[in-house]
């Protein structure tokens, strides 16, 4: 086959009695910019193999008639970056279609400059070009090429990019870790997390026959076929448990359908947590929300791939569908759950999501108190969705088997991303955590010296807690409060009751009173937080700083325009006042918001608005108060080991930055509830409720409560200050075992590279012409074109082989460079092993304290 590269041209071929290339010189068309192929084919089947040696590659594998050349592919797209182009620039096929060097169009003009290289109705062929050929690079990077089952014989999973640093026994783990003692396993667990996006949802178009795709189960999305005879199977009888946690969206979601037109109502995922990177066969559809039924099957799924005995699990709502998981799997085929049935799990909710569920759920879920979970913040599939929500519309227009294999193709360029920076990725976390150990330990042990009363209860009692959940939690303060959320809540309920009841009297046809006031001192509150930002501006302040304060501004100057029209309704005499007031304008955190407190004694308002401020106001000022309470009691503790511990100029500047930012704390706790106790004294004129008077005058009460009180308080930020040192003295050790695995995985993909490259050259079979495609060919010079094509096959393949070999070769040459002693930091803190992690009660070795 012959090509005239610099005149750009679409050559069309003729195929004779033998698989060789003959050019038409008669059929020959100019194009402006990049070059396809029009062939014409006569005489016998073609192999696809053919098009690959010429290289280009085809727009159908039966009789094709056009085909699109491997350097244009590559120049067109650099096509190993092309979908990350595409989801960049959130393009479409259609933009790089019809662009020249991304020179984006979203029309098919006759005027446009590069209409030469894809016209319009090449534009499917082009499609199906870019398809095959993603799947035929995919396969080849497996390996599937060098493999005499070709693709047929992938197995689940197997052209996955794998992440190198998380553990897969027989590859990467070290000789007799089945033996690990028990309080070191967390360094040989697997981190899951589960999620599920409904951006990347699919309209109802195509079909499964129409578009069945070319990755079949062999990457990260599940079998089509078998996941839906499970959903048949057991869809109706796996119900979602009614939730005893908060309304959550996940659950409230389970049942809600993706609206008419829509195939799937968006993507459930199980993925690495700690290196946010796509796991074999862990994506798949949903049908109807995030129901248990979809979500156990991907998790069973990828937990078949190749697991150890200890996996942690997050999942943000993990408090309620981990409760009846054993019983599920129970339910499900053995096929399934046979290899996951005696792994043992710790299900936690990831760090963003944990503060939307119940107090129990915010301690015993929480990565923060659960042993073994280092610094994991189980948030690793949110930072996914944000890669691939940007190919969501592309997405949802596709036909099922080509966003199968889309996704597919997205999740591997991501994953191969990530392991080429790996070295730098775990460097950089090692950096960190060698200097946050260190930190959290002194803090940890500086605090515990500060303190009257001896630690050891208190240690025996988390220690106790750690072990068993059920015992009594220490993470728990014995001191309540009534809190602004627990009064929104009654005021809703209230609102509520009074709608059903046809007592709800609103001046507002969608907006309650306590909506109306509540939204009222959200924004007081905001006026506070944008004065303390303002004021905190000096003279050498950025420009990006000042510029974040003026949009901040903006942002609540707007909010309080359209709060100000609601008042109008609820308050009218206010617009009469602010008429009234004459002067320069106030800056946006000194706009009078006037407030049913600021203006009851000269304004007849109704009671209903005074009542709901008046009880915002008693949580809002019981919550400053309780803080302000804690933050007094670390700062005695805190001067009380600066005076025992602390000497020299870098400990006292430390010590000195951290009692300066509890001081700002406290002078800001101190205004608001200063504040609060004004609006609360001003209400009283008018409803004469003094009620909260005892609970809001002193800043401590007195006797035994208050003893009580203060023990419960340093005993829970005892506990905090413990937990910080030791998920950074175990986030250590973790990424030291990564390292340690990135390397052992990289050396296993060098050893198969290097065998399979080897066991092409020495096997005579592969450049042997397969006898039931020779048999009628007697010439010796034909038989011997067969051979030597057969050889050039070999020996592409094993130069690619060895190819691949050296580029593993010279990561994990980078990587030692890179690392180079960090790992022997990571395992030995002060002389002993990182395992042994610090206790303050139990530690009888002769620590250095912060002044040494």
């Amino acid at each position: 086959m012959t090509r005239k590269r610099k005149s750009r041209v679409v050559d069309s071929f003729d195929h004779e009695e033998h698989p060789t290339w003959i050019p038409r010189q008669e059929q020959r068309q100019r194009v402006e910019e990049h070059l396809a192929y029009e062939t014409t084919i006569s005489g016998g089947a073609v192999e696809s193999q053919s098009f690959y040696t010429v290289p280009v590659s085809p727009g159908k594998q039966r009789a094709p008639g056009s085909a699109v050349t491997f350097d244009d592919i590559l120049e067109l797209a650099d096509l190993a970056d092309f979908f990350r182009t595409t989801a960049d620039a959130d393009e479409e096929y259609v933009d790089v279609a019809s662009s020249g060097r991304h020179k984006k169009t979203r029309t098919f003009a006759s005027d446009h400059p590069f209409l030469g290289f894809i016209d319009q109705d090449r534009y499917n062929q082009f499609l199906r070009m870019i398809h095959v050929w993603r799947h035929v690079r995919q396969l080849k990077r497996a390996g599937r090429g060098h493999d005499t089952s070709g693709s047929w014989g992938s197995r689940p999973g197997s052209c996955a990019v794998l992440c190198p640093a998380c553990p897969y026994p027989g590859i990467n783990l070290p000789m007799d870790w089945e033996n690990t003692a028990p309080d070191k396993r967390y360094v040989h667990s697997l981190f899951l997390a589960l999620d599920a996006n409904f951006r990347l949802k699919r309209k109802d178009v195509s079909s499964d026959e129409n578009d069945p795709g070319l990755n079949h189960r062999y990457a990260y999305v599940v079998d089509e076929r078998q996941f839906k005879t499970f959903l048949s199977q057991h869809g109706s009888l796996i119900e979602d448990d009614k939730s005893t946690c908060n309304n959550h969206d996940a659950i409230k979601s389970a049942s809600i359908r993706g609206g008419r037109g829509t195939a799937a109502s968006g993507v459930g995922t199980a993925q690495c947590s700690r290196h946010d990177m796509s796991r074999p066969l862990g994506v798949g559809d949903l049908q109807k929300g995030e129901r248990y039924v979809n979500m156990d099957y991907f998790f069973i799924c990828t937990l078949l791939f190749n697991t150890p005995p200890w996996v942690v699990v997050s999942y943000d709502i993990a408090c309620q569908w981990s409760k009846n998981l054993r019983a599920r799997l129970q339910v499900y085929p053995d096929y399934l759950t046979s290899a996951v049935s005696n792994v043992d799990f710790v299900f936690l909710i990831p760090k963003f999501h944990l503060p939307a569920h119940v107090a129990k759920c915010r301690s015993s879920f929480s990565f923060n108190f659960t042993r073994g979970a280092g610094r994991t913040d189980g948030e690793a599939p949110e930072r996914t969705w944000a890669a691939i929500n940007k190919l969501a519309s592309s997405f949802k227009e596709m036909g099922p088997g080509s966003r199968r294999d889309g996704m597919d193709d997205h999740y591997g360029d991501r994953n191969w991303t990530k392991v080429v920076a790996m070295a730098t990725t775990l460097w950089d976390r090692a950096q960190e955590a060698l200097i946050k150990r260190t930190e959290k330990v002194e803090a940890f042990r500086d605090f515990s010296s500060a303190l009257e009363t001896s630690t050891k209860d208190w240690g025996a009692m988390v220690r106790a807690w750690e072990a068993d959940n059920s015992k009594p939690n220490p993470y728990e303060s014995s001191s309540t409060h009534m809190t602004a959320s627990a009064v929104r809540l009654e005021l809703a309920e209230e609102d509520e009751s009074a709608r059903k009841e046809g007592r709800l009297v609103s001046a507002h046809a969608e907006v309650t009173p306590s909506v109306f006031i509540m939204q009222g001192i959200e924004l007081e509150e905001a006026q506070r937080r944008l004065r303390y930002e303002f004021n905190a501006l000096g003279d050498h302040s950025t420009d990006l700083q000042r510029a974040k304060v003026t949009q901040r501004s903006t942002s609540v100057q707007r909010r309080i325009d359209a709060w100000m029209t609601l008042q109008n309704i609820f308050m009218p005499m206010v617009a009469g006042q602010r008429e009234s007031e004459t002067g320069p304008a106030d800056t946006t955190f000194d706009i009078p918001l006037h407030l049913p407190s600021s203006v009851c004694s000269t304004m007849l308002l109704e009671a209903r608005l005074l009542e709901c401020e008046q009880r915002l106001r008693v949580a809002q000022a019981e919550t400053a108060l309780h803080d302000i309470r804690v933050l007094l009691l670390m700062r005695t503790q805190l001067w009380k080991s600066r005076k025992r511990h602390v000497s020299g100029t870098r400990q006292l500047t430390q010590s000195s930055a951290l009692l300066a930012k509890i001081k700002e704390k406290l002078d800001r706790l101190t205004d608001k509830y200063r504040y609060c106790r004004t609006a609360l004294v001003n209400l009283a004129v008018v409803t004469k409720d003094l009620s909260w008077e005892g609970s809001l005058k002193p800043l401590c009460a007195v006797g035994d409560s208050v003893d009580a009180h203060i023990k419960s308080e340093l005993r829970l930020e005892w506990c905090k200050t413990r937990a910080r040192a030791h998920r950074w003295q175990e986030e250590c050790m973790l990424l030291a075992e990564e390292m340690r695995r990135v390397l052992a995985f990289w050396n296993h993909e060098i050893d198969t590279w290097d065998r399979l490259a080897s066991t092409l050259q020495v096997d005579p079979s592969v450049v042997t012409p397969d006898p039931s495609v020779t048999q009628n060919l007697d010439l010796e010079e034909i038989w011997r074109a067969e051979v030597d094509k057969l050889t050039k096959i070999r020996d592409g393949k094993v130069a690619f082989a060895l190819r691949q070999a050296a580029i593993r070769r010279e990561m994990v040459r980078a990587a030692e460079k890179k690392w180079g002693n960090v790992r022997d930091l990571l395992t030995v803190f002060e002389g002993r092993s990182g395992f042994e992690l610090v206790e303050v009660d139990l530690d009888t070795t002769n620590a250095p304290s912060a002044g040494a």
